[in-house]
């Protein structure tokens, strides 16, 4: 895990999967009104197709964590990306390539760090 070996150890980590990009900020507000999470990464991926509800799904997923990140002590990382197709997501996701997954986790740990100031 990325997380793992830019700070934190495996034991640290809880993982909760979701049926869907608009499940994820109902989630993330729910792991942050527990206050037991330094940091909430919202990791996933929206694939546009043929029509706009891929707009609709990206916009409404990113207004949802930002809502959440401005109205809990909790940081919330967007990891969700918004691709054209799948290669552009593996591409991003790849540690051989963008490596996302490795920026969100260090943006996490700052974070977290940073609002524990």
């Amino acid at each position: 895990s990325s997380v793992v070996k830019v700070g934190t150890k495996a034991k640290n980590i809880a993982l909760f999967r979701v049926p869907g990009a608009l499940e994820i900020p109902v989630t993330a507000n729910a792991l942050a009104l527990k206050n037991k999470y330094d940091a909430i990464i919202a990791l996933g991926v929206v694939i546009k197709g043929e029509t706009p509800h891929f707009d609709l799904v990206a916009r409404e997923c990113y207004r949802g964590l930002m809502d959440i990140s401005l109205c809990s002590d909790t940081p919330i990382i967007f990891g969700v990306l918004t691709t054209n197709t799948v290669k552009q997501a593996k591409d991003r996701a790849a540690k051989s390539k963008m490596n996302k997954g490795k920026e969100f986790a260090e943006a996490a740990i700052e974070m977290a760090m940073l609002l524990k100031r």
